[in-house]
């Protein structure tokens, strides 16, 4: 059931810088003075203040990508990740005037995500997921049989339809794309075809699941790192308050953010009657 695997080198995606006019001449004293606090303190609460008022410049500089064709909202909160980095790391003795210390890491961290996005062009994560309990149910047949399973076998341990089975490994083919003009192809994959042929109890049923791990997908970076923290390594909003370098109440507005989009996804995706199930698990967790 292996794919082959073309050894075909993708073109790196040039991301021209913008230009981007120079900041006013004068820096706020009361700015300067909280960006010496926060050196001395590395108080979270300075540092969420310090983010927020300066979360314009990242949209702003965010803005002038869009041409790429990503989602101003995603852009913007990649540049916010920059703009945290920024505020951390300034040094205001070093006489470097913030707004210009700040392009550097915003725009980087945009230029990155973007080449990451089309160079590291890859299987969606419920493919990778579902091909994952395929191969893990093939090894645990071939060792309890003493040979290769049938495919009847697979799918009646994966408690899928044959076509059910056949169509993850399509999918998983068609992932594996070796030029920008290929994820087309993506579309065109049967989810429908992939679904349980009886629910399994307290489990969200496979083709719920397959809607939700799509619909996180198409989260921004922040929001992912979010709900992955919370829901998949079961953190507390602390934990991941600390892990991230941001206040407890940040979090909370970016979990309360995702799961308004996440429910805004499945609801638009293709009406399946049970995408306001699998909204409402991820809601109660």
């Amino acid at each position: 059931m292996g794919s082959t695997r073309l050894a075909v080198k993708e073109p790196r995606l040039a991301v021209k810088e913008p230009h981007l006019p120079a900041p006013a001449n004068d820096q706020d004293p009361a700015l300067l003075e909280m960006f010496r606090r926060y050196r001395r303190s590395a108080d979270p609460q300075l540092r969420e203040d310090l983010v927020c008022h300066y979360l314009p410049l990242a949209k702003k500089i965010a803005r002038r990508y869009v041409r790429v064709g990503v989602p101003l909202d995603d852009l913007s909160q990649i540049g916010t990740i920059g703009l945290m980095n920024a505020v951390g790391s300034y040094d205001p003795a070093r006489g470097v005037k913030f707004e210009a210390y700040a392009y550097h890491h915003i725009a980087g961290e945009i230029r990155h995500y973007l080449r990451d996005s089309v160079e590291q062009v890859r299987a969606p994560r419920w493919v990778r997921k579902l091909y994952g309990e395929l191969t893990d149910a093939v090894a645990e047949l071939r060792q309890s049989l003493g040979r290769t399973p049938t495919l009847a076998e697979i799918a009646g341990r994966m408690n899928l339809t044959q076509d059910g089975v056949l169509e993850i490994l399509r999918a998983h083919n068609r992932s594996r794309v070796h030029s920008m003009s290929d994820l087309v192809e993506r579309q065109e994959i049967r989810r429908d075809i992939i679904a349980h042929k009886r629910y399994v109890s307290f489990q969200l049923p496979i083709e719920d699941r397959i809607v939700l791990l799509k619909a996180v997908e198409r989260l921004a970076d922040l929001q992912r790192k979010v709900v992955y923290y919370l829901f998949y390594q079961d953190l507390t909003q602390s934990e991941v308050a600390k892990r991230l370098g941001v206040s407890q109440r940040h979090v909370s507005r970016v979990l309360a953010a995702a799961l308004k989009r996440l429910s805004a996804h499945m609801r638009s995706g293709e009406g399946e009657a049970r995408a306001g199930s699998a909204a409402e698990e991820v809601s109660e967790s």
